[in-house]
């Protein structure tokens, strides 16, 4: 009905990662042998079964629960279960609050917009990272509560609370040797592999087709005390010095359209100050997955094809605006990499390198 929604969905999955050269077979007797032949990892299969229900209680409340559970086979078999709930109660027009429990941050990354508006994300809550010839897996809870107030047609202020918790083997911090080229991974303790804190955010429409955006954040995270020297660069040595510690973070967004060219822009800037927290403060909040600092653009740019040229091609179900080139610059300075000095030399502890993406989407 229009006050009651009930959806079910489900989902396979399966992810396959390189395994080691088949030249081994040339020489069947090593197979054996092989260390790096007997470690390989098998296809990792997921399968996904999931509800949600909504009620609208009125124009002002809406309630929304769901369970997903998600089991993970790769080697040995894995449940895993994901709740979510929310209430969102607008007491005015200009007033907006939202407080519930989610276990997947909503990101711009695997998700698709239906005809309505609507985002549906096709990401699974399970978190899973291979490094090193071993596959993790875990889960994650955000708690949140924000209130959202509309100063103007133009502008909005929104507070919000976040506390984000993470669970089993997710979140590895990739430790990288410099000198050695050793790299190995290191598990960040469960009591402080989270964070929680506050954000205060002002957005703005500053021209035509120009909207801006500034947050400032304080949050406790996992971060490393000051040393001069640490004495190991072991994941056990490197463990005494971390502790939870208060960080603030500034974050600036600005979004442009041009219609002339059809080109959205996505400009992002973020800065911690002082020593690199080793977690996404407020991964709620974090829509293009981008970590706590640097310089990132998104770009998106429609390719108009004419209609005679698809219809040569055989594409009739495609319009004019179906295609679009994607680019994604993350990290552009590539900063934010958590360069420490051990006795054995440099590491960095890398969260979000430097990277460049780019594609096409194409809707029909």
């Amino acid at each position: 009905s229009e006050a009651h929604s009930l959806r079910l969905f489900l989902s396979y999955g399966r992810m396959s990662y390189q395994q080691p050269g088949l030249a081994l077979l040339n020489n069947p007797e090593t197979l054996a042998q092989n260390a790096d032949y007997a470690r390989a990892d098998s296809t990792t299969q997921l399968l996904s079964f999931g509800v949600e229900d909504t009620f609208s209680l009125g124009s002002a409340v809406t309630l929304s629960w769901g369970l997903e559970a998600d089991r993970l086979r790769s080697g040995q078999d894995r449940m895993f279960f994901s709740p979510n709930a929310s209430l969102d109660y607008s007491p005015t027009e200009s007033t907006h609050l939202r407080f519930g429990l989610a276990s997947q941050c909503p990101t711009l990354g695997n998700t698709i917009n239906l005809p309505d508006g609507q985002r549906v994300s096709l990401a699974s809550p399970v978190l899973l990272s291979r490094v090193n010839n071993r596959l993790r897996a875990g889960t994650a809870r955000y708690y949140f509560g924000s209130v959202t107030q509309s100063l103007d047609p133009d502008t909005t202020v929104e507070l919000a609370y976040f506390d984000n918790r993470y669970t089993g083997e997710v979140f590895p911090v990739l430790a990288i040797m410099e000198l050695q080229n050793h790299s190995d991974v290191w598990d960040l303790p469960g009591p402080v592999g989270g964070s929680r804190g506050y954000r205060a955010t002002i957005r703005r429409s500053l021209v035509d087709r120009i909207t801006g955006q500034l947050s400032v954040i304080r949050a406790q995270a996992p971060g490393l005390l000051d040393a001069e020297l640490f004495a190991d660069s072991s994941p056990s040595g490197l463990t005494p010095y971390l502790e939870r510690r208060v960080f603030h973070s500034i974050v600036t967004q600005v979004d442009a359209k041009i219609p002339a060219t059809r080109t959205r822009i996505t400009a992002l800037f973020k800065v911690v100050p002082g020593r690199d927290p080793l977690v996404t403060l407020d991964p709620l909040a974090d829509v293009y997955e981008t970590g706590n600092e640097g310089i990132s653009l998104f770009i998106r740019q429609i390719i108009p094809l004419p209609s005679g040229f698809l219809s040569f091609l055989g594409l009739e179900f495609l319009t004019p605006e179906s295609i679009e080139a994607l680019l994604d610059i993350r990290n552009l300075l590539d900063g934010d990499l958590g360069m420490i000095q051990t006795a054995d030399g440099t590491v960095a502890l890398v969260q979000n390198p430097r990277s460049l993406r780019g594609g096409l989407s194409v809707r029909f």
